[in-house]
């Protein structure tokens, strides 16, 4: 179980502190957040400290995402002050709409010539998309994707100087819901949690994705109070899916893998937001 001791994983603490100290040399904080998380992949920094930066979400994977709660996400940032907007990759929009996605965000950056812009995220947030876009230097950004956890990299564009930084965890890491979630999504190495974090995505998903799941599988299940439950509705949802020969059993460690894959690749289980702004602020 995850608690308030869990610890940040060790390779993010050097990278915490670093671009804690570059925020507050900057003028604005951009944060790239998957759709899907839009609380645990926001409030990346202590923006309390960092008074002095505005602060801009743009939301990613906003096709794997239930546009609804994306929306909901955007009108509570809006209204503590803060810019958002939806970022769709170029898989998911022709050339037309990414230009109207980017129209605005050029239009921001006139207001800030000479002044410096920082750019952060989880990992495998997909802010490459907005660097390849920005800057026109796909092959450039396809390397800095294996550079996970490498020094920030500063560009200049229509004077106004971006510092991409390294993935970062965020100061609620340590926030169980921020914690499951992002494992869910695979942000982190989860290989000797799978099963736990499967159980965990698959009553998130009962509970507000019911129909959603049954269409999935094909298969009828029901929301129950214990985990011993849970994992019996889990195995039938997941065992109607795969033909065994007679006298195997399942593995469930490898349904448990499937089914998480299924989440983040969003096809099987298309258009599905883990965070609903409900459950985070009455």
């Amino acid at each position: 179980m995850c608690d308030s001791t869990f610890a940040i994983p060790s390779e993010f603490i050097k990278n915490n502190k670093r671009v804690y100290k570059l925020a507050e040399t900057v003028d604005v904080i951009i944060e790239v957040v998957d759709a899907r998380i839009a609380y645990s992949g926001a409030n990346l920094l202590n923006y309390a400290k960092l008074k002095q930066a505005k602060r801009i979400i743009l939301f990613s994977n906003t096709k794997k995402a239930d546009v609804k709660q994306t929306e909901k996400w955007m009108e509570y940032y809006r209204e503590q002050g803060i810019y958002c907007q939806m970022l769709l990759s170029p898989d998911q929009q022709s050339e037309e709409e990414y230009q109207q996605c980017l129209l605005g965000f050029n239009k921001f950056l006139k207001d800030y010539v000479d002044k410096k812009i920082l750019i952060v995220s989880l990992p495998h947030s997909s802010k490459e998309i907005l660097l390849e876009k920005l800057f026109n230097n796909s092959e450039t950004f396809e390397k800095a994707k294996l550079a996970l956890f490498g020094r920030e990299k500063i560009h200049r564009y229509n004077n106004v100087e971006f510092i991409d930084t390294a993935p970062i965890t965020g100061v609620n890491f340590n926030t169980p819901s921020v914690y499951w979630n992002t494992q869910i999504l695979g942000i982190f190495d989860i290989d000797d949690n799978t099963e736990v974090v499967a159980i965990k995505a698959f009553k998130l998903l009962l509970t507000k994705y019911h129909e959603k799941l049954q269409a999935a599988y094909s298969a009828h299940v029901q929301l129950k109070s214990s985990v011993d439950e849970l994992i019996k509705e889990f195995i039938k949802l997941m065992s109607a899916n795969i033909s065994l020969p007679d006298g195997e059993t399942t593995d469930n460690l490898l349904l448990c893998a499937d089914f998480l894959e299924d989440i983040q690749n969003g096809k099987k289980i298309p258009a599905i937001s883990l965070e609903w702004v409900q459950d985070y602020f009455k």
